[in-house]
């Protein structure tokens, strides 16, 4: 019910409460919509696409703001409409795939990003825990987990460092945060990357 506050901070950074009228914003795997509705909510234009029929389903109704344009699709078959997109908001989507897909899916937009269009990614860091649990697949994700938060969560992908310019070619990468979140009982490390990006 509640966005990310990292989602809340990277925008006021960049527009705050008053900024942002105008903007077309995409937000990749919308899950329950919140993070769109809260852009909406500042006039942008928000197109919230998601791979599940269902969750898309639940964000109409929990969300059904008139600057919303909801829309069921993966990564690989996403097609954008309209005019370019001036910030997308991806926490933690493209990193339930591959790297490859990630990869092929910001290569992609590309194509449907306005200059100088902002771009706030989350996605998991190659030491976060629940690697361990899972088993490493041909096309270099992790899936069939034993346990952890992944296990009903299908194909996964963990990032290095050094992954990060490959994976965002062609776009401007202005920040890298490493977050950790360590139980200190269980020693399980839930860490990710947070990326902020622009298009020139």
């Amino acid at each position: 019910m509640y966005p990310f506050p990292d989602v809340i901070s990277y925008y006021m950074r960049r527009w705050g409460k008053n900024g942002g009228k105008g903007l077309r914003a995409l937000d990749v795997g919308c899950g329950s919509g919140v993070h769109s509705n809260f852009l909406a909510g500042f006039g942008i234009e928000v197109v919230s696409m998601d791979f599940s029929e269902s969750s898309i389903a639940h964000a109409k109704q929990l969300f059904p703001h008139p600057n919303i344009s909801y829309q069921v699709s993966d990564f690989a078959s996403f097609k954008p409409q309209g005019r370019k997109f001036d910030l997308a908001i991806d926490r933690c989507s493209t990193t339930h795939s591959s790297k490859n897909m990630t990869k092929d899916f910001y290569k992609m937009l590309q194509n449907h990003l306005a200059p100088g269009a902002s771009l706030f990614w989350q996605g998991f860091n190659w030491d976060n825990s629940g690697r361990k649990l899972g088993r490493e697949q041909a096309d270099g994700s992790w899936s069939e987990f034993s346990g952890g938060i992944f296990k009903e969560l299908g194909s996964t992908a963990f990032f290095k460092h050094e992954d990060l310019p490959e994976v965002f070619t062609g776009y401007i990468i202005e920040n890298v945060r490493r977050i950790s979140d360590l139980d200190m009982k269980t020693e399980h490390d839930h860490s990710s990357w947070i990326v902020e990006l622009k298009y020139a």
